[in-house]
């Protein structure tokens, strides 16, 4: 059962900025969700090899171009830790598969939880030619498919998943409590 002071703790904390606290955050779960082959890889653009971006940088790139919004953003987190629990412990990636995870939990969440979303071309571009709309297509349908199509997020699992930042607005909430009953 959630308390109410999870819940304001949870408004109040969806009503805030991204940082890069929680880029972060998004990040390390990320790296939890499946082991990888090497990293230092590169990918083809136009003929052109470059190196994989690190997560950090493709996801301060995604929030950037897209303005996602802290909710949709911490949903993906929500998705990655379910995604996590359902593949095998054996199950292992290759270097650009946690790209693909992130990206593709970001654009499940902001399509479920937002009334308008980019298209699928529009995150292709945003891949800084990582991915193209063909891939994205593919890793949503995968992702759905892993996720047996449930993207529904209770505020049980979002509180779970976003503890580490509610517990500092919980704080604050009781003490200012405290002062308001001390003051009247």
């Amino acid at each position: 059962m959630v308390s109410t002071i999870d819940l304001k703790a949870l408004n109040i904390f969806l009503n805030t900025p991204i940082s890069q606290d929680m880029v972060h955050k998004i990040v390390v779960s990320t790296l939890q969700v499946i082991p990888c082959k090497d990293t230092k890889t590169t990918y083809v653009d136009a003929n052109t090899e470059k190196p994989l971006p690190s997560l950090m940088t493709f996801l301060t790139r995604l929030v950037r171009y897209t303005n996602v919004y802290t909710g949709t953003l911490m949903a993906t987190l929500v998705y990655l830790n379910r995604l996590k629990s359902k593949l095998p412990k054996n199950a292992q990636g290759l270097p650009c598969t946690r790209h693909r995870i992130l990206l593709s939990c970001l654009i499940l969440s902001s399509k479920f939880h937002n009334d308008s979303s980019p298209k699928n071309v529009h995150w292709a571009k945003y891949t800084d030619g990582l991915f193209t709309a063909k891939d994205i297509n593919l890793m949503e349908r995968q992702l759905l498919f892993l996720l047996n199509w449930d993207m529904k997020i209770t505020n049980s699992e979002m509180i779970q998943a976003t503890s580490s930042f509610l517990e500092n607005i919980k704080y604050d909430l009781i003490k200012s409590a405290k002062m308001r009953k001390y003051l009247s």
